[in-house]
């Protein structure tokens, strides 16, 4: 006569729950193993998601290419910053009474430029002749063409058609920078040598810019504000030399900082673009 075996229930439940649990740890094993060989090969910086034949995505490189052109560094005063421009206007009119020409920028927060040089150094006597009339400020910084435009493989054709026009941009504000003078009062060079490059770089812009277009009616904007900027600062610069009178320089500077102010929100709209 066989003997019937019986499992006793708490024994069933003790051998579901460990084989739950080796199942669980080996899955958790494996997972960790696939995280771990993730971590050390490295995930891509740059990708993009393509669909094979059968239909499940698939994570490839996307290479991203880069133009530098040469940086430029130069200096200005900052003598204030204000959230909107009613208040930068008030605050810049006594120094337009003092002789100065501040520079409001564009976009807020709208801050209060005064003078441009090409090393920091040069900025020390403009800086002392605000501090006598009551004027805190500080040294700022900026370095055009600061960073390299990176683009994806959509951008070739449009990057190849407004590098040109960014690298004459480029040439046209050092040659520019090179015609004023080291400290802010003193008389800029205006060497007939030195006008006559600067007046090549300004005609080399204006050849080009009436090429510089695009799909964006922002940046189109942002071309025609850069195009204008340039035309002003050469109209000042004739006025210039027709009066040769030194206390006109700050009238330059000031041009030239409308320059640079359009000139880094173009920048900034064709960094915006070319990442996309």
């Amino acid at each position: 006569m066989r003997r019937m075996i019986r499992f006793r229930p708490g024994i069933g439940i003790l051998l579901c729950f460990l084989a739950v649990t080796a199942v669980s740890v080996a899955g958790a094993y494996l997972l960790g193993e696939t995280f771990i060989r993730i971590i050390s090969e490295g995930k891509p910086s740059e990708s993009t998601k393509v669909t094979a034949n059968d239909s499940r995505p698939v994570t490839v490189s996307e290479k991203k290419s880069s133009i530098l052109l040469e940086p430029v560094p130069l200096y200005y005063l900052q003598v204030g910053v204000y959230s909107d421009r009613a208040g930068a206007e008030e605050a810049a009119k006594p120094l337009r009474d003092l002789g100065y020409n501040p520079y409001i920028t564009e976009n807020p927060p709208y801050r209060i430029w005064v003078g441009v040089f090409r090393e920091r150094k040069d900025t020390e006597q403009l800086k002392q002749a605000l501090r006598e009339q009551g004027y805190g400020s500080y040294t700022g910084a900026v370095v055009i063409n600061g960073e390299n435009l990176r683009y994806g493989k959509g951008r070739e054709l449009f990057i190849n058609e407004i590098s040109p026009i960014l690298e004459a941009y480029t040439q046209w504000l050092k040659e520019s920078l090179a015609i004023l003078p080291a400290g802010s009062i003193e008389v800029a060079g205006l060497e007939s040598s030195r006008l006559t490059v600067l007046e090549e770089a300004y005609e080399r812009t204006k050849l080009l810019a009436s090429e510089a277009k695009s799909n964006s009616e922002l940046m189109n904007t942002r071309f025609r504000d850069v195009n204008a900027s340039i035309e002003n600062f050469h109209s000042q610069l004739n006025e210039f030399k027709e009066l040769n009178d030194p206390g006109k320089i700050v009238s330059l500077q000031y041009k030239l900082l409308e320059f640079i102010d359009n000139y880094l929100l173009l920048w900034q709209e064709i960094n915006n673009i070319s990442k996309t």
